[in-house]
């Protein structure tokens, strides 16, 4: 798949006994590494935090 025609989508897959999962982005790949790999932006990256609801 060429950068063009990427767009956001998961594709998951069995190989062996791993669990695999690929994330696709229609962003810069610049961007998406600094947003992985900078601590006041990785907690973003994986949702939101866990409220206590009562």
């Amino acid at each position: 798949m060429s950068e063009k025609d990427a767009t956001n989508h998961l594709n998951s897959y069995v190989d062996g006994k791993k669990l695999v999962l690929e994330k696709v982005f229609d962003a810069p790949r610049e961007l998406v590494f600094k947003t992985f790999s900078e601590s006041e932006h990785l907690a973003n990256w994986w949702g939101h935090r866990l409220e206590n609801r009562e």
